[in-house]
Formats: structure tokens, sequence, C-alpha cells
């Protein structure tokens, strides 16, 4: 009985996880976004940051670009969260943000240990410094052109998309 136990808890081990917030129309670098536009982020956000199907995936943008970011979603197998209005995909990205239960951070399986904010918008500095209050390590993937620099300088980590682009473009 006690190896049943030894083996089923070590299954139990921890698995981390990441929870990832994108912003289309600033990863796209563009107001309106094409489904194949977005389709082609979709695949390159994949590419560099590897994705896991346990990593939670909310993918915003305007309502004008709704087909694009759902078809994004359906890529990353995440959420769709559209919003109208000045800074309305930011801003529903930051409520996503701000509402992720500290169940799932403390989680004893599989807890969020890192946030990926896909947009360079400084709107996202003061959550930034939110989430690393409760423990996470927070990376922002943007291009550098949209990098505004508060946001930058707040986040653990920034991965810049023209780097691998341009890297991809050469092999």
């Amino acid at each position: 009985m006690q190896n049943n136990q030894q083996a089923h808890n070590s299954k139990k081990s921890l698995s981390p996880r990441r929870f990832c917030a994108f912003d289309l129309e600033n990863l796209a670098g563009q107001a309106a976004v094409s489904a194949n536009v977005g389709i082609g982020i979709a695949y390159i956000l994949q590419d560099i940051l590897h994705l896991q199907p346990d990593d939670l995936v909310v993918t915003g943008g305007g309502t004008h670009n709704a087909f694009a970011v759902g078809e994004v979603s359906k890529i990353l197998h995440g959420q769709t969260l559209c919003r109208g209005g000045h800074n309305g995909a930011d801003l529903a990205l930051i409520d996503h943000l701000d509402r992720i239960p500290s169940a799932s951070i403390t989680s004893l399986s599989a807890p969020i240990n890192e946030v990926i904010i896909g947009s360079g918008d400084g709107i996202f500095t003061s959550v930034v410094r939110r989430l690393q209050n409760q423990g996470l390590l927070v990376t922002c993937i943007a291009y550098s052109r949209a990098l505004h620099p508060s946001l930058e300088l707040a986040c653990d980590k920034v991965i810049r998309l023209e780097q691998y682009i341009n890297n991809q473009q050469a092999a």
C-alpha cells in the first residue's frame, strides 16, 4: 500500500505552468489584423515560447478583429477576449491578469509561476508590479519599437520579436 501511495505522490509533483496574455494588435503592429496575420503570429508565439497544454492563454483584441483573435485562440488553445474602445483589448487583458486566482498561483499540482505579456504597451507596467508582488516572474514579448521603456524596466525578462523573426528568416 505504501508503494502505491509513493507512486501516486510522485505523479503529483509540481508542474509549473504559465499564464499568457497576448494583445493581438500590438503583436501584429497594426490596428486591423487579418486572420492570416493572426495565424502567423500564433505560430511564431508557439515557436518562441514552446507553449504547453497546461499553460493558460488569453488572446485579446478589438471587436473589429474578433475573427483573427478567435483564430489565434484556437491555435494556442486559449480564450478569446474582445473589447472595443480606446485601449479596449489592453483593459480586458489587464482585468484578466488582475483576476488570476491566488489558488492557481499556489496550487500544489500545477502552480502558475510565470506570466507572459504579449504587448509592449506601458499600460501593463502597474499590473506587472502587482504580479511580481505575488511572487510571479513576468516576461514581456514585443517588438522593440512598440516596447514602452517603463514596461521594459518592470519586467523580469523581455523577448524582442524582431530578433527571433530576423534569425528565423536568415536560417
